[in-house]
């Protein structure tokens, strides 16, 4: 084994230790019957089992990818005569002719290995992006693996449960924050979608007005595309969304804290 296999050892091993933990809980529970069952599978334990399964099709499109390079790939490309022809070139200081490569190998065995070649390559290509979207979705699952292991620190749990108690709050919220959002993407696009790359399509007017939430934008370049509507339109947007809605949002989030504070607070002074 070489130090690059190290760190899928490490991950395998990681892996193998976590389905051997939730076996454990789970034999168990499945013997007491559906009533354990239904006990065990708490958001949380799900959480684990869907880090388990993801990281085992991680490992398993790894492999793939790995052995297609080392194997497949190369087993194709070793078809190819090109020790051989590099040689001729550099002996003959000029490319070569139709002839020369054809007595070296022929032209129909080569173009049939090159199309392999590129079919391969083609497919390891895709493989690796489906791990790409795969490895990105797995990273969420992961940070959810964080916030239960926040649960055992009661400074960090403050936070997790700050999160759980306002999520019925913040989804309120986002309804009417997306609903205006929403209306002032149109009216960008429909104002400065004819001059503005930024607006000229609906999706492009939405990422283009999140980034001026961020604080990233250009008045002077909307003001030459309607000098009247451009500041009217960017007060009125900073004003009702910045302002307004996400200040509202912050203040969900910071009573909604300090009320997870006071209780785990009462929790702490009644413990002892």
């Amino acid at each position: 084994m070489c130090s690059s296999d190290l760190p899928d050892l490490i991950f395998g091993l990681i892996l193998f230790r976590m389905f051997y933990q939730e076996l454990k809980e789970l034999v168990p529970a499945c013997m007491s019957g559906l009533d354990g069952l239904m006990n065990y599978m708490e958001f949380w334990n799900i959480v684990d089992w869907l880090s388990i399964g993801m990281g085992v099709v991680v490992m398993i499109m790894w492999g793939q990818i790995c052995n297609g390079v080392s194997t497949d790939l190369q087993a194709i490309t070793a078809e190819l005569p090109m020790t051989k022809l590099d040689d001729m070139v550099l002996e003959n200081g000029t490319y070569l002719e139709y002839q020369q490569v054809e007595a070296v190998m022929p032209h129909a065995q080569i173009e049939d290995a090159i199309s392999r070649l590129h079919v391969m390559s083609a497919s390891i290509a895709e493989s690796h992006e489906n791990l790409r979207v795969t490895v990105f979705f797995y990273s969420f699952v992961l940070m959810m693996k964080f916030f239960k292991a926040f649960q055992a620190n009661p400074r960090l749990e403050i936070v997790t449960e700050t999160l759980r108690r306002a999520t019925e709050d913040i989804i309120h919220f986002m309804i009417i924050f997306l609903v205006i959002f929403f209306c002032f993407s149109c009216a960008g696009f429909v104002i400065f979608g004819r001059a503005m790359r930024g607006f000229s399509t609906q999706f492009r007017a939405m990422v283009t007005c999140w980034k001026i939430l961020m604080g990233d934008f250009d008045i002077d370049e909307m003001s030459l595309v309607h000098p009247l509507l451009a500041p009217t339109w960017m007060v009125s947007f900073q004003f009702l969304v910045l302002l307004i809605l996400l200040n509202m949002l912050l203040a969900i989030i910071m009573d909604t804290y300090m009320a997870a504070k006071t209780s785990k607070g009462a929790m702490a002074a009644v413990s002892s």
